[in-house]
């Protein structure tokens, strides 16, 4: 990114239509790793919003190379704004993140109490997200078509307004009582980050064993184990299928990049000592989790799947949650250089195409 800046990709420049599109393909990548990275890690972005004027890369094919062949199909893509070409995906993924980095910026911030946030900045971050949801299926072809263009899926797209949907209303969520309409809103993204990067795993397109995902579905998971320690009657088929997919999901990726088989552990054991010790009283079995969300046989009751038979949720559950996942992530002596030390192996992201580092 620094290069980028340094080379002036961040501004509007009057250049050659070739040379033009080039440098906006160039720092928009970059843009989305950088961003995506420095959230996942914790860490302040080389350059804000505010200092960015170039536009997003014309909806054009990046296989012209002609200057006047490029002009005409930049003339044809101003009337024809819905046209997908193999940089749609990529210009979706692009405005998703310049949302999630407003997102960032106003939520993510050190200086002021989330309490200080207005509502009404909440409600347009949230608009905006929608807004772009609902943007994004003009774009999406049949689904006996969605192999001709990578990443131009719905389930792909589906992931990542649900991951923005998360970065949005997480840092609410201890304060949000179980009847919060947003509450269930967390619960049901959360499960939907799973299920969508299990059913992407299941077809072979557009996954990642990276750090990005591994990330996004430990989160998930978490957002579920603790929606549940605070209301467990939200416990059902969906929910059992959803935790399935996150344990699924996990033990994909530390199949292909073993440091990260301690996070797929303390999950399985937070499941456990949470979801299966609460769930798990009486000795009618239920099947709801096989192999490998946990070494031991789940038992459960088919009664409790409407949740009738589960007390209300109470003030120490939030507490409860948290003291238990301390105490797992302290009996899992993780590295603290094991993300540095895996990423590369990690980042063999998109096995369809090859791309060993």
């Amino acid at each position: 990114m620094r290069h980028c800046l340094n080379g002036g990709l961040h501004r509007r420049s009057h250049l050659p239509a070739l040379v033009d599109q080039q440098r906006k393909r160039l720092f928009w990548t970059v843009y989305m790793l950088e961003r995506s990275v420095a959230r996942t890690l914790g860490r302040p972005c080389c350059v804000t919003d505010r200092e960015i004027d170039v536009g997003l890369p014309a909806n054009v094919s990046d296989e012209i190379e002609d200057e006047e062949e490029l002009v005409e199909a930049l003339d044809q893509a101003s009337r024809n704004p819905f046209q997908i070409t193999n940089l749609s995906p990529a210009i979706h993924i692009i405005q998703v993140q310049r949302i999630e980095s407003k997102i960032h910026h106003t939520i993510y911030r050190v200086d002021k109490p989330i309490s200080a946030i207005k509502p009404y900045k909440i409600a347009r971050l949230r608009a905006e997200l929608d807004h772009w949801n609902n943007q994004v299926w003009n774009y999406i072809p049949p689904a006996s078509e969605e192999d001709q263009i990578p990443y131009n899926t719905a389930d792909y797209h589906l992931i990542q307004y649900h991951k923005g949907t998360l970065l949005l209303f997480l840092p609410f969520l201890p304060s949000l009582p179980p009847e919060d309409p947003d509450f269930r809103l967390c619960l049901f993204a959360a499960g939907q980050v799973c299920q969508l990067y299990k059913r992407l795993h299941d077809k072979q397109q557009c996954i990642s064993y990276s750090l990005l995902a591994l990330h996004a579905t430990f989160v998930a998971g978490l957002v579920m184990i603790y929606c549940f320690t605070i209301d467990k009657s939200i416990f059902n088929h969906h929910f059992s299928g959803d935790i399935r997919a996150c344990s699924t999901v996990l033990y994909i990726i530390a199949e292909r990049w073993p440091a990260t088989r301690k996070v797929k552990t303390a999950f399985e054991k937070l499941v456990e000592a949470t979801v299966e010790s609460d769930c798990g009283a009486t000795s009618r079995p239920y099947s709801g989790f096989p192999q490998p969300l946990a070494s031991a046989a789940y038992h459960g009751t088919p009664s409790m799947v409407d949740g009738s038979s589960y007390p209300s949720s109470n003030v120490n559950a939030s507490g409860k949650f948290w003291d238990i996942f301390g105490t797992i992530l302290d009996g899992q002596n993780f590295d603290p250089n094991w993300t540095q030390d895996g990423f590369l192996n990690a980042m063999n992201a998109s096995p369809e195409y090859g791309w060993p580092l």
